[in-house]
């Protein structure tokens, strides 16, 4: 006995089908409009009372030499 029958689906088709050149070009047109801007100041804005975007205070690493020495041993204990 089935608690829960499901209905026979009909097979899908293969993703890398469906991917299209065009489908690319646009999600790369889509990441490239993702990139960090700089929050441009309002005339007369009080600092004190400025919004910081979600994870604009986060520090960014750009190569393992920036890496805190914590985050190093880290890294090298997870990649184990």
């Amino acid at each position: 006995m089935q608690i829960f029958p499901l209905k026979d689906l009909p097979p899908q088709p293969d993703e890398a089908d469906s991917h299209k050149e065009q489908d690319i070009a646009n999600l790369k047109d889509v990441q490239r409009g993702l990139l960090l801007q700089e929050r441009q100041q309002v005339e007369g804005e009080d600092e004190s009372k400025v919004i910081v975007r979600a994870g604009e205070l986060y520090k960014r690493y750009r190569t393992e030499e920036e890496l805190p020495r914590e985050a190093n041993a880290f890294f090298e204990l997870a990649g184990m």
